[in-house]
């Protein structure tokens, strides 16, 4: 009887972690001055690769500075409007994303165009 106890605990502690594959870093990382504990061990923790701030331009013509919040997660979509296929079908995901998740204030949703010399902004407010 005292043994299952002791069992489960062990169990729990050592083999029960959770088994998920981390997504890929690329880019430089460097170790930083701060550390965070794990079972009594500090540990250095590590900073990757951010992305620095740049300007957009909106539909509207108004500057839209990228990433807005460096709190927020944000859901990146990269499209054409002269795109004949899957655009349109992916426009629509990311709109029902963006309305699924409107009441999350950790997520921001972008949709960019990789053809900015025809995409003016009255092209894209067409689109949209």
């Amino acid at each position: 009887m005292l043994a299952v106890p002791g069992l489960l605990y062990y169990l729990l502690q050592e083999k029960g972690k959770n088994r998920y594959k981390p997504l890929a870093i690329f880019g430089p990382k460097e170790v930083a001055n701060t550390f965070h504990t794990v079972r009594g061990k500090q540990i250095p923790d590590t900073l990757y690769h951010t992305i620095h701030p740049f300007k957009l331009t909106s539909q509207d013509s108004k500057p839209i500075t990228f990433p807005a919040d460096s709190h927020r997660i944000t859901v990146v979509n990269f499209f054409f409007s002269r795109c004949p296929s899957f655009c349109t079908d992916m426009n629509k995901q990311m709109e029902e994303l963006s309305f699924k998740f409107s009441r999350n204030r950790l997520l921001q949703f972008y949709s960019i165009t990789v053809d900015p010399e025809y995409d003016k902004p009255a092209v894209l407010k067409t689109y949209a």
